[in-house]
């Protein structure tokens, strides 16, 4: 698997000015909400499988989703939490809402059936094991 990485320069560094713009914005709009960014994933190449290692930490197990439909595996996650504090004089209610969702092609040496997965300290770890080859017997073939 080919892993690309893309880096790009923040609106707010091309334009300076900006800052305090873009700031008030996030501020605003982000305030008690988690928005997630996509998380990083780690593939590693193994001599008999692969390991994708997704970085997702606060995070609980039965929070994910993990689907392979023809040659796609799709690992997604989603969050709802609600708090309510009530006063004598007030009260005040807020929902948050955090997912992502990441897809990625199984290459075709990979025994789908035997994937697995694990949840532990904030890392879920997919194991994909390669299709077992039957190894050829040796024999002399005679020719007539």
């Amino acid at each position: 698997m080919t892993l690309l990485k893309f880096k790009q320069a923040p609106v707010s560094q091309a334009f300076p000015a900006l800052n305090n713009i873009f700031d008030l914005f996030d501020n605003s709009i982000h305030a008690g909400f988690r928005n997630w960014v996509t998380p990083a994933v780690n593939i590693v190449a193994l001599k008999d499988k692969y390991e994708l290692h997704v970085a997702a930490p606060g995070l609980h197990k039965e929070d994910f989703k993990v689907n392979i439909e023809g040659d796609q595996i799709t690992i997604s996650a989603e969050l709802k939490t609600e708090t309510e504090q009530k006063e004598e004089n007030y009260s005040h209610r807020e929902f948050k809402f955090s997912s992502f969702k990441r897809r990625f092609t199984l290459p075709q040496n990979v025994n789908s059936d035997e994937i697995n997965a694990t949840y532990e300290n904030g890392v879920l770890k997919l194991t994909i094991p390669f299709l077992q080859e039957e190894k050829s017997k040796t024999r002399e073939i005679n020719i007539a």
